[in-house]
């Protein structure tokens, strides 16, 4: 898409403070917007009003993903405007507020009973949850599909998991974290070089995003590991 250059301060800034210099680095902004709203609004409200408002915002943001099951409305209507202007939802004042909130959430009440007893019961459980949705999601696909509400149960208790089990303090884990940093950076790369050599292949659309993701984890991987290894020889 062409702009005109008097545009381009305005795109740099959109960049940096709301879809990232790069698609896989949306989260940068929203991350730092998301705190800083959390931030605020604890303080001031406190946690219930807090939370309150901020699922009200995550369902907002749900429109893109519930899309296909609403009925014409000043709902959709209203996110059918905002995303011609904003693109997505998916950012820091509707999508990552309420999954920053959580950690504030456990910081504060982590000691109470249901954080405390059969922890994996309540994992589980919402595991349950968020694959029925995602189910349901996929049946009628919105615009986008960002925003599923059995993430926020499933998120609050997996990190409560993994706060908590001991098994994590038995190994170290470093080439994982290594492993998934080189993971995010690289995988857009090998994504359009996937598609790109198989191009010339008759596929199905079915068959092309198959053989695409798989090439796509084997080519990370084995481009992640390599340069490890270089590091560790440096």
């Amino acid at each position: 898409m062409h702009l005109p250059l008097y545009i381009a301060p305005l795109a740099i800034l959109a960049a940096l403070l709301y879809i990232g210099m790069s698609y896989q680095l949306w989260y940068i902004p929203a991350f730092l917007l998301g705190l800083l709203l959390v931030h605020f609004l604890y303080r001031k409200l406190g946690p219930k009003k807090t939370f309150a408002l901020l699922l009200i915002l995550y369902a907002l943001g749900a429109i893109e993903t519930y899309h296909a099951y609403l009925p014409p409305s000043l709902l959709t209507d209203w996110y059918d405007a905002y995303a011609k202007l904003f693109f997505t939802s998916r950012n820091g004042f509707f999508y990552t507020p309420i999954f920053i909130y959580l950690g504030y959430f456990l910081a504060d009440y982590g000691q109470i009973a249901i954080f405390q007893k059969k922890r994996w019961l309540s994992l589980l459980l919402a595991s349950l949850f968020l694959v029925g949705e995602g189910v349901l999601v996929y049946m009628r696909q919105g615009l986008d599909k960002n925003f599923f509400f059995a993430l926020i149960p499933f998120t609050l208790f997996l990190f409560n998991w993994l706060l908590k089990t001991q098994w994590k303090h038995e190994k170290n884990w470093r080439h994982l974290k290594d492993l998934s940093i080189l993971y995010f950076f690289l995988h857009p790369i090998f994504i359009e070089l996937s598609f790109f050599l198989l191009k010339s292949q008759q596929l199905t659309k079915w068959e092309n995003g198959r053989w695409a993701f798989l090439l796509t984890i084997i080519l990370t991987h084995l481009t992640s590991e390599l340069v490890i290894r270089w590091r560790g020889k440096g």
